[in-house]
């Protein structure tokens, strides 16, 4: 008798629960591997080298072109193709070649110009051209490019010429 009262006694004092009918919608994507970037693509210096202002002196004018490379690598076999873009500060005088930085002996005149495999620019802060990647079958794509210095005015200071630029990679 007493575990009953016992029982009823604590059926009494336990709190009340309630119960509700939830839906619970969940949406998303799911998407093709693409690739990754190659350790040695993520942090790169490109060295241009000193150039004389003469090289430079008419506008438009522009420096021995340097090669480099993004490696993408564990590329699955439905990435048909990649699109680089490069995001950096855009020079004053032409919007599409990278500014050199800021410093008080910074050469004036003169930006960056970055150029596809082809030798196309590649304006800054614009989406590049799609590239295909010809043979699924292989994993690992190196993408080439180049950069050269580019005279942007009539006249050309002598300075350091640095500049900075971030890439995306996207995958289709």
């Amino acid at each position: 008798m007493m575990i009953k009262r016992l029982g009823l006694l604590l059926c009494l004092l336990a709190p009340q629960s309630h119960a509700y009918d939830i839906t619970l919608y969940v949406r998303g994507v799911v998407t093709a591997g693409g690739c990754a970037l190659a350790q040695e693509s993520k942090s790169q210096n490109i060295i241009l080298g000193a150039i004389t202002s003469d090289i430079l002196r008419k506008p438009d004018a522009s420096g021995n072109r340097q090669r480099f490379q993004i490696n993408v690598v564990n590329c699955t076999s439905d990435t048909g193709g990649v699109r680089i873009q490069f995001v950096g500060r855009p020079d004053a005088d032409n919007p599409e070649l990278l500014a050199i930085e800021p410093d008080p002996d910074a050469a004036t005149g003169v930006a960056v110009e970055l150029l596809d495999h082809d030798g196309v620019r590649l304006p800054i802060n614009e989406q590049g051209r799609f590239r295909f990647i010809e043979d699924d079958s292989v994993t690992s794509h190196s993408l080439e490019f180049y950069a050269q210095y580019k005279a942007t005015g009539a006249s050309v200071t002598s300075g350091s010429a640095n500049a900075s630029a971030t890439f995306y990679v996207e995958y289709e």
